[in-house]
């Protein structure tokens, strides 16, 4: 019988190895496949804005934001809280 001066069980070690070497910088990762824009558009439709909450002040009838003070007629919880602006005329 004839004895190979190598043994068959696995690739061979050294400078002419036949495996690729790993890069030694690091690389980011990169998506395998391109987001498709329903799948986009999905993820993102939370993201919408809402118009904001309105109410009607109980003194002069103009629109407010809930839990806020007037900016028209100053009052809040049908107190006095902020001073307000006289308009000039012109």
């Amino acid at each position: 019988m004839h004895v190979l001066p190598f043994s068959r069980s696995g690739p061979e070690k050294g400078k002419n190895s036949s495996r690729r070497e790993r890069p030694k910088e690091k690389t980011m990762a990169v998506p395998k496949k391109r987001t498709s824009l329903a799948r986009k558009r999905k993820r993102r439709s939370h993201l919408a804005l809402s118009a904001p909450a309105l109410d009607t002040c109980p003194r002069c009838l103009e629109p407010k934001q809930p839990h806020r003070a007037c900016r028209s007629c100053g009052t809040y919880k049908g107190r006095d809280v902020l001073p307000v602006k006289e308009e000039a005329e012109a």
